[in-house]
Parts: structure tokens; sequence; C-alpha cells
């Protein structure tokens, strides 16, 4: 066995078991504690299709981080929602007397 094979037999025997602790703690995450939200994750959070997340995301106003893939920032989609939210309230009272929103 050359030092090389050696070296590599070593590291994989170490790294097993933190394979196996990674692997458990991501049937642990909860979306909450995502920092960034996938397509899947905004379908699922707001019970939408795939089509509907495609509009969302391109959206000029929506935050998107397109850097590493479509992802959306956790804390941003707060913050849009909020604005978003804050625009109804102004803009739309009759919305809020038809669904009876608080």
């Amino acid at each position: 066995m050359s030092i090389e094979e050696a070296i590599r037999s070593a590291v994989a025997k170490e790294i097993e078991p933190l394979k196996t602790e990674i692997e458990q703690l991501k049937d642990k995450v909860e979306p909450d504690d995502l920092v960034m939200l996938t397509r899947k994750d905004l379908a699922q959070i707001f019970s939408i299709t795939q089509p509907t997340v495609t509009n969302l995301l391109n959206r000029e106003d929506f935050p998107v981080f397109r850097q590493a893939g479509v992802r959306v920032p956790k804390h941003l989609l707060k913050k849009w929602i909020d604005d978003h939210t804050q625009w109804i309230n102004e803009n739309a009272p009759e919305f809020h007397q038809k669904y009876h929103v608080i």
C-alpha cells in the first residue's frame, strides 16, 4: 500500500462517522432554521404551485439570490412580505373589508 493510499484510507475512516452525523442533522433542520429558501421551500410555505413560484421569483421587487442557484434570503423575504402587507393596508382598504383581514 502506498503512502497516498494509506492517507486516503485513514481519512475515509475518520470521515465516515461525520457523514452519518451530518445526515442525521439534516433530518432535524426545520424550515425556520434555513437562511436561504429554495423554490420548493417557497411552494410549501405559501402553498403555491411551481409555476406560481416562478412568477414570484421573476418579479423585479422580489428578493432572489441567483449566485448560488435560485435562493431567497429568509430575512429579505420577511421584509418583502412586511413591505407588501403595508402597501395593501394603505392602498386597498376594501380588501380588508371583503376578506375580514385585521
